[in-house]
């Protein structure tokens, strides 16, 4: 890593702009959706609802087909969008479903134990509550909340790491793209 800071310090820059990026171009067919929605005049569950998994879709599918940009930064290799397309095109068999699972799965597991917790604790609960203490039980949701979450970067990282690999062919056969040398 810190061959990759010396070669070009500002890589990290590109990886966060690229990252905002894909993560706008996921997020803005979402918000159009959201206005056309709620001038439909439906519900507030089902717009909610709706958006949610219109914004785990579209994530999904715009993180398979250009993710591998992300690793391609990280490895100084062409990184724009064009050849990011093209492997996203060769793995993006690959890539999708694990990624509706990273953003689908663990998302919905974050939102039921965010549910759980207005549940149990009563929505609006304070980690120092006016009376005095201290509410264990709400910091213990959000730590596991926030474990979730860092499960899920974790998750997506690896995915579309091994999706670059398999795009660029690296590895020593399609089954196992990381060869037991490298890892």
């Amino acid at each position: 890593m810190r061959e990759l800071q010396r070669k070009n310090p500002k890589y990290m820059i590109g990886f966060f702009f690229r990252t905002i990026a894909l993560g706008v171009i996921s997020v803005v067919p979402t918000f159009l959706l959201v206005v056309i929605l709620s001038g439909i005049g439906w519900g507030k569950n089902v717009v909610v609802s709706t958006t949610i998994l219109a914004l785990v879709l579209l994530s999904a599918i715009v993180f398979a087909k250009w993710g591998t940009m992300l690793p391609a930064v990280l490895m100084q290799n062409d990184k724009t969008f064009s050849k990011a397309g093209r492997r996203g095109n060769i793995s993006f068999s690959y890539a999708f479903p694990r990624l509706i699972l990273s953003f689908g799965l663990l998302t919905i597991v974050q939102l039921v134990v965010a549910l759980i917790a207005a549940i149990v604790l009563g929505a609006g609960g304070d980690y120092f509550p006016a009376t005095g203490g201290f509410d264990f039980a709400l910091l213990c949701t959000a730590l596991l909340a926030a474990i979730i979450g860092g499960y899920q970067v974790i998750m997506t990282s690896v995915i579309l790491s091994r999706a670059y690999l398999r795009a660029e062919n690296i590895g020593a056969n399609q089954n196992d793209p990381v060869p037991i040398e490298t890892m």
